[in-house]
């Protein structure tokens, strides 16, 4: 409950009635008159379009919020440092990485944000963000890999899965736990894979999609020190975007192989994926995605070769209230 307060900027509540508006998704209350721990999913919702990136990019990574979202590294096709801040409206450029780099990992808000792993050539780097610059932490991944799912917050990220390169196994499993100055070992994915999506936190973590093809459906869920599996996805894919926290995030975008690019949007509650009616307007993968499984923001990604502009916002218009099991 410490991270949720920290990513979110609210304890959870007790209440004797649940909330009926969706600025209540992602949070968590505990229900007096049921005597359960409770949270909301939107059930329903629509893509529209936002603003454009000022650099057209892929393989870039993304994290905040909806209306206060970020966008950084990538490539175009060459590797990028820009770094652009989203206002709910319009793109702005923030400072710039120190390493150029793409297929790297982020977490974090718009003011707090951590970006590590990274390349090719594949690196360890992790930089810190405090809002208009990016600081090298002389914390490095002990893995250097890009293609990698990224947790958390700025002192509390989660790296896992990923690839370091030729010669080396094309898909990793080890997790890698960061305490705002360095790295440490966490436990290893139950399947090794790149190319994947993660979201939630540093003890609770989600792993999601991601390539060899015959575990591009998987889920995996993190408590801290072990992963367990997860709900499997409806459209297996990789290169796919994904926000929110472990019992209520949002899965869009990817690769699916022939036809390689997808729109679809799936959402999870913690144990079972479902496939929304709302499909990303662009179809694409390589992108980015920041905010909640209510009001999510998708951004950049491929194809052409150069990268793309276009910035979506998901909004949802119906409630689905979910009673959490404590076991």
């Amino acid at each position: 409950m410490t991270d949720y307060k920290n990513i979110f900027g609210k304890p959870v509540k007790f209440l004797a009635t649940d909330p009926d508006n969706v600025e209540a998704e992602g949070q968590i209350w505990y229900n007096s008159t049921s005597g359960t721990f409770k949270t909301v999913l939107g059930d329903t919702g629509a893509w529209s379009a936002g603003g454009n990136l000022n650099t057209a990019r892929r393989q870039l990574s993304g994290t905040g919020t909806q209306t206060e979202g970020l966008a950084f590294g990538g490539g175009n096709p060459s590797a990028l440092s820009a770094t652009e801040e989203y206002n709910g409206s319009s793109w702005s450029a923030g400072g710039n990485l120190n390493t150029a780099r793409g297929t790297g990992a982020g977490c974090g808000i718009q003011t707090s944000a951590l970006f590590f792993g990274g390349g090719p050539p594949y690196t360890g780097a992790t930089e810190e963000y405090d809002g208009s610059t990016w600081t090298t932490s002389p914390g490095s991944l002990a893995t250097a890999r890009g293609l990698l799912g990224g947790a958390g917050t700025q002192t509390a990220g989660l790296g896992f899965g990923g690839y370091n390169g030729p010669g080396s196994p094309d898909a990793l499993a080890n997790t890698e736990e960061y305490n705002g100055t360095a790295w440490t070992a966490g436990g290893n994915l139950g399947t090794a894979r790149n190319h994947l999506a993660g979201s939630g936190t540093q003890t609770a973590g989600l792993a999601i999609g991601g390539l060899p093809v015959p575990d591009i459906d998987k889920t995996e869920e993190y408590n801290g020190s072990a992963w367990t599996a997860g709900g499997t996805l409806n459209t297996g894919r990789w290169f796919l975007a994904a926000t929110g926290i472990q019992t209520a995030s949002l899965a869009f975008g990817g690769d699916v192989g022939s036809p390689s690019k997808t729109g679809a949007t799936e959402q999870y509650d913690g144990s079972t994926w479902t496939t929304l009616s709302a499909t990303l307007g662009t179809a694409r993968y390589t992108l980015a995605g920041a905010g909640t499984t209510s009001a999510a923001l998708g951004f950049g990604g491929s194809p052409p070769p150069a990268g793309k502009t276009d910035t979506e916002e998901f909004n949802a218009s119906a409630l689905n209230v979910k009673t959490l099991t404590t076991s």
